[in-house]
């Protein structure tokens, strides 16, 4: 979901509400320290395709406070066809609460309340990785106008955010129209919920893709991480024949968290390493039976093309090319550099230095513009769990085998590894949860 250098993007769900301006009125001010300016960098955002044109009194539209990203909203609400109202605290010195709404939701917000009342139930603006409230995240004054999370705002009002970067210039683009494939997406899920909702996610995870012959001819047969494109093909078969649903992992944190519904048969596909026979061989697979995935990528390996195709080598996916794939794949991180073994064979991301790991994911996360990881091997502690938080990665996927849930822990996600062994009965065990 990302380029090397220019140009990064990302989809991720986005909301609608997110700066309330009300000019020419007194505001209560609540301390907004830590605010940082963007400085060198310019953001531009629109709405539908309409760029929205903020107040040069505003300044810089786009500000960072406690580490996240905070934007402004009665001009992006606006442009999205929400109303906003506000009141005045009892002493009438200012504007104590906001309202956006339309015609199905109402989000209430508090100046200097880390909690939001969306419909009469009351939640925090911001969790972390475990699930737990983040009380630094409150609404805020900036110049008249109130600020809130962009997360916050992704996770309520469901509205769709492409993220591109190109030099120091920000796009953030909302989109509240569906377009026609995501109607039809959305309308097959409505169709899939009234067979019943999931309560457990098996996570698929598969590694290097090869034909049953070249398997035989170029000596992988003894590698457990490399199946046959026949073996996968008839997997791909069985979930498309028996309507299973592959969920993206902006879908699977949504169901961690409890603001997106999963149809009871949802699975999810995901790729270690970044291997170019993922491109050759399952994405025409996957793309003929609408089904979709995610590539964990190694940073470093992703440089340069290595085309053509050869399956006697190791060749892996640069990122010159993934914009080609991406209708089926999204991206993400499996560190930079600190993939291999050292010469203990203990895996590098185990034995670098705090400062190491954190410049290694840190680059990786940039690169591919990801919130999300897999561990090398499969290998971590509690010092690289606090690196990938510290980081802001919100889901973090292990070989451990087992079914995720919404009291799954959320940077230890259990994953299914489809061996060359597994055949077809295993497998529908597996998807079915009953493995």
């Amino acid at each position: 979901m990302g380029t090397k250098s220019k140009k990064a993007s990302i989809i991720v769900i986005v909301l609608l509400v997110m700066f309330v301006a009300i000019p020419a009125l007194a505001f209560t001010i609540v301390d907004y320290n830590s605010i940082e300016f963007l400085s060198g960098q310019e953001y531009i955002v629109t709405v539908n395709g309409n760029q929205v044109e903020f107040n040069e009194h505003i300044g810089k539209p786009v500000l960072l406070k406690t580490g996240r990203i905070f934007v402004p909203v009665r001009v992006i609400s606006e442009n999205m066809s929400y109303n906003v109202d506000w009141s005045r605290d009892t002493w009438g010195e200012g504007i104590r609460k906001v309202w956006v709404k339309d015609n199905e939701k109402e989000v209430e917000l508090t100046i200097g309340s880390d909690k939001a009342i969306i419909d009469g139930q009351e939640r925090y603006l911001d969790y972390d990785a475990d699930g737990k409230p983040v009380t630094g995240a409150r609404v805020f004054v900036h110049k008249d106008r109130i600020y809130v999370p962009l997360r916050f705002i992704a996770e309520v009002f469901e509205a769709k955010l492409e993220y591109e970067k190109c030099d120091d210039v920000h796009y953030i683009s909302i989109n509240t129209e569906e377009s026609t494939g995501e109607k039809e997406v959305n309308k097959a899920i409505e169709s899939l919920l009234k067979m019943g909702q999931a309560k457990k996610v098996p996570v698929l995870l598969y590694h290097h893709i090869l034909t049953e012959e070249e398997i035989k001819n170029y000596d992988w047969e003894n590698n457990s991480s490399v199946i046959s494109l026949e073996n996968f093909r008839e997997q791909m078969d069985y979930l498309n024949d028996n309507g299973y649903y592959t969920a993206i992992l902006d879908e699977l944190y949504g169901f961690l968290n409890g603001t997106k519904e999963l149809p009871k048969r949802t699975v999810v596909i995901t790729f270690d390493d970044g291997y170019l026979s993922n491109h050759i061989y399952a994405y025409p697979i996957m793309k003929e039976y609408g089904l979709k995935g995610t590539i964990f990528m190694i940073g470093e390996a992703s440089i340069n093309p290595q085309i053509p195709f050869n399956p006697k080598y190791l060749q892996f996916i640069s990122n010159s090319e993934i914009k080609n794939y991406e209708d089926v794949f999204k991206y993400g991180c499996h560190t930079y550099s600190l993939h291999k073994a050292n010469e203990n064979g203990r895996p590098l991301l185990m034995s670098a230095e705090k400062d190491e790991i954190l410049s290694d994911l840190k680059k990786n996360k940039e690169l591919w513009e990801t919130s999300y990881i897999a561990y090398p091997h499969g290998k971590y502690n509690k010092d690289i769990i606090a690196c990938i938080k510290e980081l802001g990665y919100t889901m973090a996927f292990t070989i451990k085998p087992g079914y995720i849930s919404k009291d799954s822990d959320r940077l230890q996600l259990p994953r299914f590894i489809v061996y060359p062994s597994t055949d077809l009965n295993e497998f529908a065990k597996i998807v079915k949860g009953d493995f």
